[in-house]
């Protein structure tokens, strides 16, 4: 279940948040994780050193998101009667 909600999940993250979202193309049923702030959003990197612990920090912080999002949405998702049809949908 998990392998499926992780092909079709929509990464729709920013630089301050992590964002995500799902839908069931056939039923419609549709999934967005609440948005999840990047600790350092408001602490941009002002040296070369500092831009390379700040992307590995946001991409440690953006897996763990993604994690959450994909357990979280394959327990939501277990409710759109056609799980073979789900496809990532513009949602706004």
């Amino acid at each position: 279940m998990k392998k499926l909600v992780e092909t079709v999940m929509e990464n729709r993250s920013t630089g301050e948040f992590f964002l995500f979202r799902i839908s069931c193309g056939n039923c419609g049923l549709e999934y967005g994780n609440k948005p999840v702030r990047f600790s350092k959003a408001s602490d941009p990197p002002n040296t070369p050193n500092k831009q390379i612990l700040y992307s590995a920090l946001y991409e440690q912080e953006f897996r763990d998101a993604r994690h959450a999002a994909i357990r979280t949405a394959s327990e939501h998702m277990t409710t759109a009667p056609y799980v073979s049809g789900w496809s990532v949908t513009s949602v706004l």
